[in-house]
């Protein structure tokens, strides 16, 4: 007869069975979180890891004020497949190790961590060597290498040491990010406490819709470190339900409730008649007339910037154009006229986006030049303004409307690519948006 003992009994039975000098301890079941008097690992394990960080500046750097005093992340430790992989927020990275004794492992490549580090642009950790021993209780360890911060056009870095220590892992994981008014044009990202098994898959469901999402598997990682929408637009004013399945960690502690994603309600709806009908704003953007920019055509059109113009503050907060259009049933395609305009000659693209969407469906974004020489240059009206701006050519764009749009689509003007709150400022750009229509 085969006996299934608990944790603390089969290790009192250990010791009895020792005095006794019995051939042998009897079989403990598998626990993911008793290490047991021996260190030795024989199976893959994780733990949860919390040290402190000291960061020594290599030369001269700028004295950041929040710099990291200690990292915390979740390690597992496979000592048959000779890996590591840490995890945390919606990261994670595998490494190989070797161990002569299976109690201290030690990585063989460089480990590179991405880290949040408030008033940087961006912050990466590379440790050259991370070690770790496994003891009764838990691990400890220490890793050095090197931070190094981006701010501006300045790259600093420091010296890195971590000395950490760790429990087993008996907490489930959680799925984090910010998961109400959520755009649904934007794409969503929801990023998991801790890495998840690579079968790992995530939906979302509102009554009798399913979206699947996709997985993310950090490149090498063989884990799972959270869920992404596919290209398709979101339903506005709607809650969706996620669920994960699995939905336990690689310790196979189960999560807890799972979150719903609520999105935005939804933009205004415009009429075909070139915005005249309109009055301040609309669809988050400005109306503009002759007293601030020549519209593109009538009286009015909307104005959407990148960056800041010193000659028009009214345009500060104008920065996305979102609203909906009826399509009628014979309708194959969305046509607006546009034109550029900026501080500088060139007007840099910036990530300029012009897309079309279906709620619940497509979306379809037009190819847009990167650049473009902006031939006019404009005195602007008020004399209190004192400055001058630049205007491209007026140009007309078509999107073909996707399948599935009933009576009507979204259209959305942005742009993505401004990277206005990093790095060197960057001439203020702007489009005019006018005669948006389906025909």
């Amino acid at each position: 007869m085969k006996i299934r003992m608990t944790p603390s009994l089969c290790n009192a039975a250990r010791t009895l069975f020792a005095v006794l000098l019995v051939s042998g301890p009897p079989a403990c079941s598998a626990n993911e979180h008793d290490l047991g008097p021996d260190q030795r690992l024989t199976e893959a394990r994780s733990f949860v890891i919390g040290g402190a960080l000291t960061l020594t500046a290599a030369s001269a750097a700028p004295n950041f004020p929040n710099l990291p005093a200690r990292q915390d992340f979740t390690l597992r430790i496979d000592p048959s497949g000779r890996f590591l992989v840490l995890g945390d927020k919606g990261f994670a990275v595998q490494v190989p190790v070797q161990t002569t004794d299976g109690i201290t492992f030690e990585t063989t490549e460089l480990l590179q961590m991405f880290v949040t580090v408030p008033t940087t642009c961006s912050a990466t950790i590379t440790y050259t060597r991370l070690s770790v021993t496994v003891g009764t209780g838990g691990v400890s360890g220490t890793a050095e290498g090197d931070m190094t911060f981006v701010m501006g056009d300045v790259l600093s870095t420091y010296k890195a040491k971590l000395a950490f220590t760790g429990a087993p892992d008996q907490v489930g994981p959680t799925l984090l990010g910010v998961i109400t008014d959520v755009d649904p044009l934007s794409g969503l990202y929801i990023p998991a406490s801790e890495p998840l098994a690579a079968t790992a898959v995530g939906r979302l469901i509102a009554g009798g819709e399913v979206i699947d999402l996709e997985s993310y598997v950090p490149t090498g990682s063989g884990v799972v470190s959270g869920f992404e929408t596919p290209r398709i637009a979101l339903r506005y004013a709607t809650t969706y339900q996620m669920t994960v399945a699995p939905w336990s960690d690689l310790a196979a502690n189960p999560g807890g409730a799972l979150p719903k994603v609520i999105t935005l309600p939804a933009p205004p709806q415009v009429a075909e008649d070139g915005f005249e009908n309109e009055t301040a704003t609309v669809g988050g953007a400005a109306v503009v007339g002759a007293n601030v920019l020549p519209p593109v055509a009538g009286q009015k059109s909307v104005a959407v910037v990148a960056g800041f113009l010193s000659g028009l503050p009214e345009l500060a907060n104008s920065r996305r154009f979102t609203a909906r259009l009826a399509v009628g049933a014979a309708d194959t395609k969305v046509r607006v006229a546009f034109r550029r305009f900026g501080s500088v000659p060139q007007a840099i693209n910036y990530g300029l986006v012009m897309q079309i969407a279906v709620p619940g469906g497509a979306i379809v974004a037009a190819q847009l030049p990167q650049s473009e020489m902006l031939s006019t240059e404009y005195p602007l009206p008020s004399a209190v303004r004192n400055e001058r701006i630049w205007l491209g050519d007026v140009q007309t764009i078509e999107l073909l409307v996707p399948p599935g749009a009933g009576s009507e689509i979204v259209f959305d003007a942005f742009h993505a690519g401004w990277g206005g709150g990093c790095g060197m400022p960057l001439p203020g750009v702007g489009i005019l948006i006018d005669d948006l229509r389906a025909e």
